[in-house]
């Protein structure tokens, strides 16, 4: 799709450069764990621990102060 356009958003040369193209897959598998973390973290957190959704976040906040 980006081909065909006369200005596309991303230049697909950019992707030649081992740089950019290493620094772009790194940035997008770090995202994809950050959110694989993140909902196994909050399952964890209520089937295992027992926290309520509701109840936790507000004791997160309390004790950060």
């Amino acid at each position: 799709m980006e081909k065909r356009v006369a200005h596309p958003m991303v230049p697909l040369s950019l992707f030649r450069n081992r740089d950019f193209s290493g620094g772009s897959l790194s940035l997008t598998l770090v995202q994809v764990a950050n959110g694989g973390l993140l909902l196994v973290l909050t399952q964890y957190l209520q089937f295992v621990l027992g926290y309520s959704a509701t109840r936790r976040p507000r004791r997160a906040w309390y004790s950060s102060r």
